[in-house]
């Protein structure tokens, strides 16, 4: 999603960064920590997670991830709230918003992911701040399903307010109201006059509509040492470009569905899992090897 919010030093309003669903204290959409009422799915459909957060996901995709050495990732296949594990060495495991339903067949067969169903709610937040701050390398990776005509979302981002200081994974319905067929967007909160001129991509080019109602792996990579941001969609290569404002990352949890602020963007309404964000600019073969993991 796009998400952004009005520049105190002028009178512009500044757009924000990629895709993320969780609610800040006193920054995003409201609703408080919480569990809701597992779907209706079968429970046969849906593998219950390790009890507890810190047990260790042994599958072959989560393997596949944690080989890449992420430093947050969030499985999202709890089957109620509040705590959000954290797969990751870190297990900085974090809270869900209101607002989240639990129990959705996931992205991975045989396990578990969330939606998001309530307005403007997102899924959660992290816990402490990962270790990825200033221009430094990174990947945010996330699995996304939606159907319709869904606005702007935004599934993973971090950082603070301010051009170049946070990043997130979108996927967009269109560019500044525009109705371009924009779908992968790597926000980073510039003014709305520049939105188009964001690392955008146009997933239809590798054959995917982000609003099929299908589940799609999204990736977006960012190298501090070639200053260049690469987006995939489903092991698609969708290409190279050069960010549009310097990256300088500012230190915050991990926002999950939802933006740094909501004065534009609005949470995420949708079915998340699989969210991984690492210190890296992950290779196209490991995006691919993550893919193939799946077993999709």
């Amino acid at each position: 999603m796009r998400f952004g919010r009005r520049d105190r030093r002028g009178s512009g309003v500044i757009a924000t960064l990629m895709v993320a669903v969780a609610v800040l204290a006193g920054c995003g959409a409201g609703g408080s920590p919480g569990s809701v009422a597992p779907t209706s799915t079968p429970a046969a459909a849906v593998k219950s997670p390790s009890a507890g957060c810190g047990a260790r996901p042994t599958d072959a995709y989560s393997q596949a991830v944690l080989a890449d050495a992420p430093l947050a990732y969030f499985r999202l296949d709890e089957t109620g709230g509040p705590a959000m594990c954290d797969a990751s060495a870190a297990a900085a495991s974090g809270t869900y918003a209101g607002g989240v339903q639990f129990g959705v067949p996931g992205a991975v067969p045989g396990d578990g992911a969330v939606a998001a169903v309530g307005p403007g709610a997102g899924v959660g937040t992290g816990g402490a701040a990962p270790a990825l701050t200033g221009d430094h390398s990174f990947t945010l990776e996330a699995w996304f399903r939606v159907a319709g005509t869904a606005r702007d979302q935004s599934l993973v981002d971090l950082g603070q307010p301010g051009e170049g200081n946070v990043a997130g994974l979108s996927a967009w319905t269109s560019d500044a109201g525009k109705d371009l067929p924009i779908q992968l967007v790597l926000d980073l909160y510039v003014g709305v006059a520049n939105a188009g001129t964001l690392p955008i991509w146009d997933t239809t080019a590798a054959g995917v509509n982000l609003w099929d109602g299908q589940w799609h792996a999204l990736v977006i990579t960012y190298s501090a040492d070639t200053n260049t941001v690469t987006g995939y969609v489903d092991a698609h290569d969708l290409g190279t470009q050069t960010p549009v404002a310097a990256i300088d990352l500012l230190a915050s949890p991990v926002r999950i569905g939802y933006w740094v602020d909501t004065y534009i963007n609005e949470g995420v309404i949708g079915d998340l899992d699989e969210v991984a964000v690492y210190p890296t600019a992950l290779s196209q073969a490991r995006v691919v090897a993550h893919y193939q993991a799946s077993g999709r």
